[in-house]
């Protein structure tokens, strides 16, 4: 679980599942956010379980600045209060998306596939290489 302060709220993501694929694996994860009930899911095709600033910035991005259109309904802006915060704390927000994509560029680059995890352990070029041996 990792949880990201913005203005007066925590967004709490955290990992719920995971559904092997033939070409890798989707991630299921639940984020939620501070003073309210509503929580959403997001699925992800990657290699790790962890919940990093990937993950962060999908859930920021698509949930409370890129406004996507199932939000509303189904994800963390069905809750009025919520709209309302993130009217307010917008710019806090998208500062906070420009420092996840500060933070994702320190990231090892992430194989999403078996095949790209297979060439990157032939290779040895990735930390999914040296584990795995």
């Amino acid at each position: 679980m990792r949880d990201i302060v913005v203005g007066d709220r925590t967004i709490s993501v955290w990992h719920v599942g995971v559904e092997p694929l033939e070409d890798g694996e989707i991630h299921r994860y639940r984020a939620s956010i501070s003073e309210s009930d509503a929580t959403t899911g997001i699925a992800i095709l990657r290699a790790s379980v962890a919940v990093d600033a990937r993950v962060l910035k999908s859930v920021i991005e698509n949930e409370l600045v890129g406004e996507y259109e199932g939000s509303r309904e189904h994800g963390l802006l069905r809750d009025a209060d919520t709209r309302a915060w993130r009217d307010l704390n917008r710019v806090a927000l998208e500062q906070t998306v420009r420092n996840l994509e500060r933070e994702i560029l320190e990231l090892p680059d992430e194989p999403v596939s078996k095949i790209e995890r297979t060439l990157m352990r032939a290779f040895g070029m990735s930390s999914i290489a040296k584990a795995e041996e």
